[in-house]
C-alpha cells in the first residue's frame, strides 16, 4: 500500500488555495486505500433426490393375425455371364423366383459395389429376367455372377393387394407419471460485505468577507427660514403670525455595497466501500425419475400383397443424341397409346415428365421431345397393354 502525505487534517479553513488542493489530495489517496472486505460464501443447498417413478402397466396384445401373404423376392440372383455394355441382355434365374420387380420397372444389376449397371425390366418370369441396360453406373468387364433389385426411381404404381389388411393392434395405456422430486432446500444467504466508509472530503476554504462600503457622506443642512418681522401695535387684532421656513434637503445619497467574497472550494467525497459478494444460491434439488411409458401392443403382420397381373407392356428404344434432333422414331409401334403418361421417357438416368414430351400419331409412332445433348442416352419405354 502506498504511503499518502502523513500531514495531519486541521479541522479549520485552509489559509490559501494552495493548502486546499493539497489537502483534497491527500483525502482522495485515503479514500481509495480503504476497501470494502469480501462477504462470506453462502452454504450449498441440502435438497434431496426425488423418487422414481412408477413404472406404467403393459400394454394389451396385438389385434388377430393377418392373412399370410404370397412372398416376394426383393433380390434375385443371376449367373448369366453378361458385359458390361449398354444393350439388351436375359439374365437367368438360379433358381425359381417370384420378383418384386414387373415389366417396365427401373433395376440395378450388381456384382459387387464398384460394379453396377441400370435399366429397365422388358421381361420377367420366374426363371429368368430380360432388361435393356441403359447405364453403366460403375465398373467394366464381363462377369457370371450377378444380383437384380429395384432401383431408387419410382415406377408405376401396382395393381391393389387382394388380401385384407390385419387389424392394428390396441394401443398400449400410457403408464403413470413418475412422482416429482422434493424441492432443494434454499441455500443461506451470504454475509452482507463490510467494507469500511470512504473518509470525508475536507472542508473548503470559506471565502474572505468583502469590505463594507464607504458611508455617504452628509449632505449640508439647509438654511434657517427668514423669522417673520413683528408687526406694529396696533390698535386692532395681533397680526398673522410668519410663515415656517421649508426644511432643508437631507444628507447625501447612501454608498454602495462592498462585493461579496467568492466561495471556498468544496471538498472531494471520500470513495464509498465495495460492496460484499452476494453468497451463491443453493443448489436445485433433483427432478424424480419419469415413470416409464408401457409398450405398445405389437402390429398385426401386413396383409397379403397382390399379384402383379400380366402386361404387353415394355418394348423399350434406346437412343443417342445429336445435339439438334428433337423427333425419334419408336420403331415397331405402328398402333400404340398417344397418351404421354404411357410412356417412360429418360435422358441419362433421369426421368422426363410426360408434360415435357408427346406421342405423335404417325405409324410408326414418333416422341417429339427437347433436344437431346450430343452424346446422351435417350431411352423410352412403353407402359401401354394396347
Amino acid at each position: 500500500m502506498s504511503n499518502c502525505n502523513e500531514t495531519i487534517i486541521v479541522a479549520s479553513y485552509a489559509r490559501s488555495a494552495k493548502e486546499s488542493a493539497k489537502s483534497a489530495a491527500y483525502s482522495a489517496c485515503l479514500a481509495q486505500q480503504a476497501i470494502g472486505a469480501s462477504g462470506a460464501t453462502g452454504a450449498t443447498g441440502l435438497g434431496a433426490t426425488g423418487a422414481t417413478g412408477i413404472t406404467g402397466s403393459t400394454g394389451p396384445s396385438g389385434g388377430p393375425t393377418g392373412a399370410t401373404g404370397l412372398k416376394v423376392d426383393a433380390v434375385v440372383p443371376s449367373n448369366s455371364t453378361t458385359t458390361m455394355v449398354l444393350g439388351l441382355y436375359n439374365f437367368t434365374h438360379t433358381g425359381t423366383f417370384n420378383p418384386i420387380y414387373g415389366i417396365g420397372s427401373y433395376v440395378q444389376v450388381v456384382r459387387i459395389l464398384t460394379q453396377v449397371m441400370e435399366g429397365y425390366v422388358t421381361f420377367v418370369s420366374p426363371t429368368v429376367t430380360q432388361i435393356q441396360i441403359t447405364k453403366i453406373v460403375s465398373g467394366s468387364g464381363t462377369y457370371s455372377q450377378w444380383n437384380i433389385s429395384l432401383a431408387n426411381v419410382a415406377g408405376t404404381t401396382g395393381a391393389t393387394g387382394i388380401g385384407a389388411s390385419g387389424a392394428t393392434g390396441l394401443r398400449g395405456s400410457t403408464g403413470a407419471t413418475g412422482l416429482t422430486g422434493l424441492q432443494g432446500s434454499t441455500g443461506l444467504q451470504g454475509a452482507t460485505g463490510s467494507g469500511a466508509t470512504g473518509l470525508t472530503g475536507a472542508t473548503g476554504q470559506q471565502g474572505l468577507i468583502g469590505p463594507d462600503g464607504a458611508t455617504g457622506m452628509v449632505g449640508p443642512r439647509g438654511a434657517t427660514g427668514l423669522t417673520g418681522g413683528v408687526g406694529a401695535t396696533g390698535l386692532g387684532a395681533t397680526g398673522a403670525t410668519g410663515l415656517t421656513g421649508s426644511t432643508g434637503p437631507s444628507g447625501g445619497p447612501t454608498g454602495a455595497t462592498g462585493a461579496t467574497g467568492a466561495t471556498g472550494l468544496i471538498g472531494i467525497d471520500g470513495a464509498t466501500g465495495a460492496t460484499g459478494v452476494i453468497g451463491l444460491d443453493g443448489a436445485t434439488g433433483a427432478t424424480g425419475v419419469i415413470g416409464l411409458t408401457g409398450t405398445t401392443g405389437a402390429t398385426g403382420p401386413q396383409g397379403a400383397t397382390g399379384v402383379i397381373p400380366t402386361s404387353n407392356a415394355g418394348s423399350v428404344w434406346t437412343f443417342t443424341g445429336d445435339g439438334s434432333t428433337t423427333t425419334w422414331t419408336l420403331t415397331g409401334n405402328t398402333s400404340g397409346s398417344l397418351v404421354s403418361a404411357l410412356y417412360i421417357a429418360q435422358i441419362d438416368g433421369v426421368l422426363q415428365a410426360p408434360a415435357n414430351y408427346t406421342i405423335n400419331n404417325v405409324s410408326p409412332r414418333t416422341l417429339t421431345i427437347s433436344t437431346v445433348p450430343s452424346g446422351s442416352i435417350l431411352v423410352v419405354v412403353s407402359l401401354s397393354t394396347a
